[in-house]
């Protein structure tokens, strides 16, 4: 089926604009998320220091737990793509609840111990991006940026829709693109021709053709 250029272009936005609508939708996901990571991360800090205060009451301490319930409880309604609730619903500890306290302090522990390994992590990350150990790598005699570096091949090479669109629109002026750009390499390679003592122009591989 032909389709205008003009056709082309507009199916080429539509594709991106419903693109960019999925980012967003995605951040703002990611964004509710992570606020309740962050909620139940300074839930299980204030449990933990409730427990070591030994001037708070009962009641208190309580309360720090019932907090924790309620973060660990919105974050998993959330990750499973529901609301979270309200905060005025927070239910009263039950009786086995209230005789959960070895359980309670050892996720709490386990939070703590996670979250110290992810400092750890992101010191460890931070030090990586250090001049002197990203330029660190020896190939073949040669010293690499570490972060080019890969031990696995990869397969992020799948093109999206938005980018066919895009190149399908392009093939209406590409005989035109090759003809300036062996233009501009025909110019160019004229020029520096006058300093051939210096500068060594490229030359075109027998039995091919470049656009340059």
């Amino acid at each position: 089926m032909v389709q205008s250029r003009n056709k082309e272009l507009d199916v080429a936005l539509e594709l991106f604009n419903s693109e960019l609508e999925k980012l967003k939708l995605k951040e703002k996901e990611l964004a509710i998320v992570k606020r309740a990571e962050k909620k139940k991360a300074d839930a299980v800090k204030a449990l933990q220091d409730a427990e070591k205060n030994p001037d708070l009451s009962a009641e208190e301490k309580e309360q720090a737990k019932a907090a924790w319930l309620k973060a660990d409880d919105d974050l998993k309604r959330i990750l499973a793509g529901e609301d979270p609730l309200p905060d005025e619903a927070t239910p009263e500890l039950t009786e086995n609840e209230e005789n959960s306290d070895d359980a309670v302090e050892a996720e709490v522990q386990e939070q703590v111990e996670t979250s110290e390994s992810d400092e750890s992590e992101n010191d460890d990350q931070e030090k990586s991006e250090e001049v002197e150990n990203r330029f660190n790598i020896d190939v073949d005699g040669i010293p690499y940026d570490a972060k080019f570096i890969f031990e696995k091949i990869g397969y992020n090479l799948e093109g999206s829709e938005i980018g066919a669109a895009f190149g399908l629109a392009q093939l209406d002026s590409l005989e035109d693109n090759i003809k300036i750009r062996k233009n501009n390499f025909a110019k160019q390679t004229q020029f520096f021709k006058k300093f051939s003592d210096f500068i060594v122009t490229p030359a075109q591989t027998k039995n091919s053709e470049s656009a340059w």
